[in-house]
Order: structure tokens, then C-alpha cells, then sequence
């Protein structure tokens, strides 16, 4: 969807995922029996963003504010548990809420 907006020509799209890659689906029963390596067919959010002209940004939904037309992402911790990324709020115009792909 973020590829179809940016080619659109919309101004300012942003992809936000909790995960850095996206896995392509049709391998994903071959990912499951352990016949394939995940990176082989893992798709990187920031390189597609980059290639195609949107806007990466990783984080986890954790509120939507209709009202103000904002939402909330949660904090990022890291594997030992410290917060590397605070929580934070961002402004939208438009929001289009995707569920998987």
C-alpha cells in the first residue's frame, strides 16, 4: 500500500511496522518447514522505503486519537529490556490501518 501511495504521488506517506522486514508471503509455508532461510526472502522496510519514496518508521500501534488526528507508538526495547526508542506520537492527515498484507 505504501509503494502504491508514494507512486500516486502522494506527499509524505509513511510505512510504520513493529518488525524492520517484511516476509514474501507466497514462501512462507517453505519458511515453516525449514526449507528456506528467513533473509532470503525477507523484504527490508527502509530499502523499499528508499527505493520507492515513502518513509520507514518501526514502532508498535498503541493508540489512535481520531479526535486530534494523532497516534501513539510504544516504546522500543531492546533484547537486554532498556527502552531504546521512547514512546512517541505522530500527526496524520490520512491514516490507513492495514492488517497483515
Amino acid at each position: 500500500m505504501a509503494v502504491r501511495l508514494a507512486k500516486a504521488g502522494q506527499n509524505d506517506v509513511r510505512l510504520i511496522d513493529s518488525r524492520e522486514t517484511h516476509i514474501w508471503k507466497p514462501r512462507i509455508h517453505e519458511l515453516a518447514a525449514g526449507l528456506r532461510r528467513g533473509q532470503v526472502d525477507e523484504l527490508d522496510y527502509a530499502g523499499l522505503a528508499e527505493l520507492w519514496g515513502f518513509a520507514f518508521e518501526r514502532g508498535e500501534l498503541c493508540d489512535v486519537d481520531p479526535t486530534v488526528q494523532e497516534l501513539t507508538l510504544s516504546e522500543i526495547h531492546g533484547r537486554d529490556g532498556r527502552t531504546l526508542v521512547a514512546e512517541r506520537k505522530i500527526a496524520y492527515q490520512a491514516l490507513v490501518l492495514a492488517l497483515g498484507v
